[in-house]
């Protein structure tokens, strides 16, 4: 049985079999990397700026300011974990 012209040459010109898969996995990897790029540069603004307002928001701390960010930071992250994340609780990966 003949087949037509125009399924004849869908066939030569159709991709090939994991074309797609392949783009999507390119796709979803290098969004993936753009995203974890992105929250590291994230932390560190957040984190620049946190020493920074303290500094000048209170300029007599000097080298206290250092140790009362961290503090602060696990005095808010501490009652969202406890709260809200209580599989989080302790160090490592809780569930694997």
């Amino acid at each position: 049985m003949k087949r037509s012209l125009p399924g004849v040459l869908l066939d030569k010109v159709s991709p090939p079999e994991g074309l797609l898969l392949l783009v999507l996995a390119v796709i979803i990897g290098g969004s993936t990397g753009f995203a974890a790029v992105f929250f590291i540069h994230l932390i560190a603004v957040i984190q620049n700026r946190s020493y920074t307002t303290i500094s000048l928001l209170f300029p007599h701390l000097g080298v206290w300011s250092y140790l009362i960010v961290p503090v602060v930071g696990a005095l808010l992250v501490g009652p969202l974990i406890a709260w809200f994340a209580r599989e989080a609780k302790g160090h490592g990966v809780p569930e694997v």
